[in-house]
Parts: C-alpha cells; structure tokens; sequence
C-alpha cells in the first residue's frame, strides 16, 4: 500500500474537497474530455485528500477533482490520509514528478517549499529518489526572483538548465533578465560566454589593481599600465589614484637623477 494510500475509501461530497493551495502544479490545463468520461463511466480512481477542518484538501487529484466538479458529481471515493505538511508537499511532488506534469520552476519551487519545511538535502533527495545535486540544482532554480521572472510571459517552461545558468547571477537582475530574454534562442550561449568572459576580465583587472597599490611588492610598474586598466573599464580608487601620483614623481625622479649621472 502506497505512504499516500490507505485501506479506508470514504466517500466525501466535491462540495467539501478543495484544491491544495501549496500544489506545485499552477496550470490544471483543460479538463473537459476528463469531465465527460467521469461523467459516463464516474470516477475509477479514488482521490488522496487530507482533512483540513470541516473540510478536506486534495493531495493527489486535482485533475480529477476539477473535473468531478464540472461534471455535476456529488460524492466521490477518497483515501482519507493523515499527512503532516511536509508529508503533504512530498506526495505532491511525488505524483506530478512521476506523471511528469511539473515544469522545472514548477518542481524547483516544491522542492525549496519542503526545504523551507525543515527537510534536508539529503532527505528530500531520499524522498523524491533523486540526486542531491538534482536537489541543489532546483534549490538554485528557485531563488530567481518574481521580477525577473516577470520579464517574460514564459518563463515557467524554461529547463533547468537556463534556469540554473539564470540562477547563478543572484543580485543582478539586468543579467538575469538579458538570459531569460535570450532563453531558448540561439543567443543565449552567446550572451553567458560574454558575462562569463565579462566576469573573468574584471577578475583579473581587479587582482591586478590590487597589486598596484601594495608597498613593496617588488613589481615594477609605469604609471601608463593604469591607462591600460581604465582602457579596459576599470576605474580606479582613491587609494590607486594616490599611489599612481607617488610612482609617477618616483620614476621622474629616477629618470632625473639618471640624466643627471650621463651628463657628468
């Protein structure tokens, strides 16, 4: 017998059954063939549901449910399961994973719900059957923001792979609304390479900045090497501006002297 199955079927009125607010799945889609067989030949599958008050909550069925509604059926068999809301989210997520109904935000979402909930990686990983860098994946996923999922009307049927990617600029928003832009056309390899090549380039401007202004550390560097930098887009600080001008008079002064000693 199924963890989200029991040997007890009630039947409850559809009137009492509601849809689960904490449901990974958004979109239920169309349920009017499902209807008008539930109609003629009634429903074959007991729903899951939980109690919740006077009422109850469907687990596993919501298609179903939906359908029993639009159809006019009044009572319907029900597994009356007792689930604690982790439990609850993990059936959930369980039945459309392996019905595969979920879109990766949709499965990212559910997988940080029960990680909010108090489940570990390793647990939820265990539940689901899955990796633990399956889990840290979605967990990445869902972190985006609503604005930036806002920038396009599709942004749900975005794979986990472009939502990673998307991911992995947290905190820049105008990066991230550029690859949702660019998700699904041939650009968007295009424009990650960029940032990541972008990225790398700072890196190393900004390590190299750093030994500018380091005291003895035994470089030699021309006052022109911050032109180079401020070339490529780096705009110097305070404290680089005030070491350019000392090794600037330094070099004069070495050059003067040098002039000085040919002369003679």
């Amino acid at each position: 017998m199924s963890n989200y199955q029991s040997d007890q079927i009630k039947l409850i009125n559809t009137s009492l059954i509601d849809p689960h607010p904490d449901n990974p799945r958004k979109n239920i889609g169309d349920v009017t063939d499902l209807a008008a067989s539930i109609k003629t030949n009634g429903l074959l599958t007991p729903l899951s549901v939980v109690p919740n008050g006077s009422r109850y909550r469907v687990i596993a069925g919501h298609r179903r449910l939906m359908a029993c509604k639009q159809a006019g059926t009044g009572a319907v068999p029900c597994f009356v399961l007792d689930l604690d809301p982790l439990q609850q989210l993990e059936a959930m997520v369980t039945e459309n994973c392996q019905r595969e109904q979920l879109t990766a935000l949709e499965e990212a979402d559910a997988i940080q719900g029960m990680l909010d909930l108090g489940a570990t990686t390793a647990n939820v990983a265990h539940r689901l059957g899955r990796s633990g860098d399956y889990v840290r994946d979605r967990a990445k996923a869902a972190s985006i923001d609503n604005e930036v999922r806002a920038s396009r009307d599709d942004f749900g049927q975005l794979t986990i792979g472009q939502l990673v990617a998307i991911a992995r600029y947290d905190g820049q928003p105008d990066r991230q609304k550029k690859l949702a832009q660019a998700a699904g056309t041939s650009n968007f390899d295009y424009i990650l390479r960029n940032i990541e090549r972008d990225d790398r380039d700072r890196q190393w401007i900004e390590s190299v900045a750093a030994l500018l202004v380091e005291p003895d550390n035994g470089i030699n560097l021309i006052p022109g090497y911050y032109q180079i930098l401020q070339d490529l887009g780096y705009t110097p600080t305070d404290d680089e501006t005030s070491h350019l001008s000392q090794l600037t008079a330094a070099i004069s002064e070495a050059d003067s002297d040098e002039n000085e000693e040919d002369d003679e």
